[in-house]
């Protein structure tokens, strides 16, 4: 198996796993190459009041931080840095879509940029603490993979069938 495409899949399984667990829902996982993939996700129903939009803007940017923290605990710290190093773009979207989210929540309390992003990170690293959160990446970039590089709505069933959320 391609080493890379392998690492991206855990990559966008990550935020696809740590996205269910926060109560979002993946709607597309994509690989587009070897490098390239993204991973789309939903908050379901209106967000009308301001601690519930608060919450999600934070799952929000927790989810966009979870990519190479994925690679770093499923595969290794090493395949990490080679992602790092071979696929910037990706840690370049994930940083901008992390700095995004969190620039909502500041709307609403205020904090400081780094405060957040860096909540957001710490909670990616309790989250993955969790039994059954390495196995769940592991399930959702099989499928990924064995779907030819494309998953709608099937992430939830496929990381969590025998686990439980």
């Amino acid at each position: 198996m391609n080493d890379i495409r392998y690492r991206t899949a855990i990559h966008e399984a990550g935020h696809a796993v740590t996205a269910i667990c926060l109560g979002l829902r993946p709607v597309v996982i994509q690989l587009e190459t070897d490098t390239k993939g993204w991973t789309e996700v939903h908050a379901d129903g209106p967000l009308p009041v301001d601690r519930l939009r608060e919450q999600t803007y934070r799952s929000y940017c927790t989810t966009a931080c979870a990519g190479n923290a994925a690679v770093r605990h499923v595969v290794s710290q090493e395949a990490a840095d080679a992602e790092l190093a071979d696929q910037p773009d990706l840690a370049i979207v994930d940083r901008e879509r992390a700095q995004h989210w969190a620039k909502c929540v500041i709307q609403l309390t205020g904090e400081p940029i780094e405060v957040v992003v860096a909540a957001a990170q710490a909670e990616v690293g309790e989250l993955f603490k969790n039994t059954g959160i390495d196995e769940a990446i592991r399930r959702v970039a099989d499928a990924l993979l064995a779907a030819g590089g494309v998953l709608e709505e099937t992430a939830n069933r496929v990381a969590f069938d025998d686990v439980g959320p």
